[in-house]
């Protein structure tokens, strides 16, 4: 649909499939910075008595929200309004809109590939979403809702959002509703979840006369479900509250206690992974590695540090192809053929990081140099510089360039970008010849340069003055370069 203004302020493209709140508008804020938000409101073309009835829900939420504020799991409360139908005024929420896979359409896409999601993944977004649940029992509300369908998983943030708290329960001291909801419904509906993510999909089937040795019938799935994890779900999920976990604390210490050595299992293969990281490491020893981290990421797929160990060894596998296109750089570089060095340096720019990064830039930047420059035999200060730099000293290829006999305009060209590549060599003369060459073809082009090559022109004579003086006293070598600075001071003016 074509984007459409809310209340002059949110602008919106799609409506949700209708729910008990009425509509859920998929917007951007436009007074924060185009912020992704939904809002709930109650649907603008339905019938008086339904719209109340929906602004209850949304009231509902808007008090779980503010009572839960701040909590990592829930998608934040970011602001209220109202707004009028038909002169009957409405209030609406807009929140902050969840991002992620939404876990039954995980599961079920899984599922029809014959896949289930992952023990350990699975473990840790239902720890997330028991540490909000535990929140909110504290603040006397029952989410009264968990579902497959309202939890969104973003896997590259390793981050759960819960939406959707129309349906909350506000005990208020009490330790049930009239109506018999109470905590644990919470964790009745958390065992329809585990049930519903490690069968792939299924609904739990209770009897309502299940007694003490009650376990749920997982069929076919039981024989790849650890018996401790189908008595967890069978205890959760029990009917007879006598017989269920008391609380999401009990509940959540038994998942926790079942997932601990499946954690240290993945743990010590990242620690493996890391020790053997602070040593250099050949390719076959690297994709081994990769092998390993795979392992533990067939369990945690999205679990941050797995993923910066699996990124430093592929960056180590490909700083070894770099080191060896390097090599073939060096001889290029060493037998004149720039075009090619061009070329294969252009090429790794993309890929180079850190150190090898600098020195691909370096060295690009003085293949251009001495391409334009057509130098098929360069002088021997060029080429003493070109390995020097290849030695990681580009101080001592720099000062090379500044003094051995050669051709001293490409020479100070070359230093130049050496002093712009490596901030611990700082030159003076080869900066102020490039920008000599910069206002020549400024120039050239006509703009009028003539008072900053002035300026320029004075400053070079002084530094000749300076370097070929014979003898030059103190108070004279002063007045001189305090007449240079007052020169570069007036060039930035």
């Amino acid at each position: 649909m074509a984007d459409s203004l809310f209340d002059n302020r949110y602008r919106y493209d799609y409506i949700y499939p209708r729910g008990r709140s009425g509509e859920t508008l998929r917007a951007m804020d436009s007074e924060a910075d185009n912020r992704l938000v939904v809002i709930k409101r109650p649907a603008p073309n339905d019938a008086p008595p339904i719209r109340a009835g929906q602004e209850v829900s949304i009231l509902n939420e808007r008090k779980a929200l503010s009572r839960l504020a701040g909590h990592p799991v829930l998608t934040a409360l970011l602001g209220t309004g109202q707004f009028s139908v038909g002169g009957t005024p409405h209030q609406y929420i807009v929140m902050e809109r969840a991002e992620g896979v939404i876990i039954s359409d995980l599961v079920l896409e899984l599922s029809a590939r014959g896949e289930y999601l992952p023990e350990l993944e699975m473990l840790v977004i239902i720890d997330h979403l028991l540490d909000l649940l535990q929140a909110a029992h504290e603040h006397d509300i029952v989410y009264n809702d968990v579902d497959a369908k309202h939890l969104f998983w973003d896997r590259d943030q390793y981050r759960l959002k819960v939406i959707d708290w129309g349906n909350a329960v506000f005990l208020e001291g009490d330790e049930s509703t009239p109506q018999g909801v109470s905590r644990q419904s919470d964790i009745a509906q958390v065992g329809e979840l585990l049930y519903f993510i490690l069968t792939g999909g299924k609904r739990i089937d209770i009897p309502r006369d299940a007694g003490e040795n009650f376990q749920v019938n997982f069929a076919e799935d039981g024989a790849r479900i650890h018996s401790r994890l189908q008595s967890i779900v069978s205890r959760a999920a029990h009917p007879n509250l006598r017989l269920r976990y008391a609380s999401i604390a009990d509940l959540r210490k038994d998942l926790n206690d079942y997932r601990a050595p499946i954690q240290r299992e993945r743990d010590v293969i990242l620690g493996r992974v890391s020790d053997r990281l602070r040593h250099n490491r050949s390719r076959d020893e690297l994709n081994g590695l990769l092998h390993m981290l795979d392992q533990a990421l067939a369990q945690d797929p999205g679990y941050p540090p797995a993923r910066d160990l699996y990124r430093e060894v592929l960056a180590r596998l490909q700083d070894i192809e770099i080191s060896a296109d390097l090599d073939a750089v060096r001889i290029y570089m060493q037998n004149g053929n720039w075009q090619r060095a061009v070329s294969l340096l252009d090429e790794l720019r993309g890929r180079a990081r850190g150190s090898a990064a600098v020195l691909t830039n370096l060295l690009f930047d003085l293949a251009i140099i001495l391409h334009d420059a057509d130098t098929r035999q360069p002088p021997p200060a060029v080429r003493e510089s070109i390995r020097l730099i290849f030695e990681g000293e580009p101080v001592d290829a720099a000062h090379a360039l500044l003094t051995e006999s050669g051709s001293q305009p490409l020479q100070w060209l070359l230093a130049e970008r050496i002093s712009a590549h490596v901030p611990d060599v700082q030159l003076l003369r080869p900066n102020l010849y490039r920008l000599d060459m910069a206002l020549r073809q400024l120039a050239a082009d006509g703009v009028p340069v003539s008072e900053p090559q002035a300026v320029l022109h004075e400053i070079n004579a002084t530094l000749d003055a300076i370097s070929g003086a014979a003898n030059m006293t103190i108070s004279d070598l002063r007045d001189n370069y305090r007449a240079v600075v007052d020169g570069l001071t007036a060039l930035q003016t």
